[in-house]
């Protein structure tokens, strides 16, 4: 990503360790990619995506989300996906999940662009 938007494919990739008392799930993965026009300065506009989880006792849940982004005073963002689970493990419950990424390199936005941008996330699934 650059500071001028451009035609871009976004590829998420989580690993969760969680806790679990009701159904024996330890940790899980998720990859989603979202396409869109995106650049480094952060846009106001929410947007919807759908991630599947795949946990560790073999099932899956797919959640469906709105996603809202905004740029702390640090230049971190918070990313907070906001939805349900709509197929597999906890069908019917609510999602949450916020990502916080760390501050953009403004020289890179600026010039050849950021290739990658890696941070903690927070997955709640109300079973």
């Amino acid at each position: 990503m650059t500071n001028t938007p451009q035609p871009t494919t976004v590829q998420s990739s989580e690993n969760y360790s969680c806790t679990s008392l009701l159904t024996g799930v330890s940790s899980g993965t998720s990859t989603t990619t979202i396409s869109g026009s995106y650049s480094c300065v952060i846009s106001l506009q929410p947007f919807s995506a759908t991630s599947t989880y795949h946990w560790n006792t073999g099932q899956t849940s797919t959640a469906e989300y709105d996603v809202t982004l905004v740029r702390a005073a640090n230049n971190t963002t918070v990313v907070t996906a906001v939805g349900t689970v709509t197929a597999g493990l906890g069908q019917g419950a609510a999602f949450t999940n916020v990502i916080v990424k760390p501050a953009l390199n403004l020289t890179a936005c600026a010039s050849n662009g950021l290739a990658q941008l890696t941070g903690p996330a927070t997955l709640s699934l109300l079973l």
